[in-house]
């Protein structure tokens, strides 16, 4: 929980700095680029968002049975693996 706080202060903080998927901001791209990697980020540069996701609502608190987080670790693994094979091709 210490660590999402943190995160979420470094993100308000520098607010103003960030700039989200989507958006053509070439001239200060090396400027994000180094910002990300400062916070132990990676730049994404996909052109496209994933095409398919998987969510689910939980109360919190509660406990959460394997068989829910399942299909949840699996279409993770699936977002991570896609780039890192496309990349692999080239």
């Amino acid at each position: 929980m210490k660590k999402l706080e943190e995160s979420l202060d470094f993100l308000q903080k520098h607010e103003e700095k960030l700039w989200f998927w989507g958006v053509d901001r070439a001239e200060d791209m090396g400027f994000s680029a180094e910002f990300l990697k400062e916070a132990g980020l990676k730049l994404d540069q996909r052109n496209e968002f994933p095409r398919k996701s998987t969510s689910i609502s939980l109360a919190p608190e509660k406990e959460v049975p394997a068989f829910v987080l399942g299909p949840v670790r699996r279409g993770l693994a699936e977002l991570v693996e896609a780039p890192r094979t496309a990349l692999a091709g080239d």
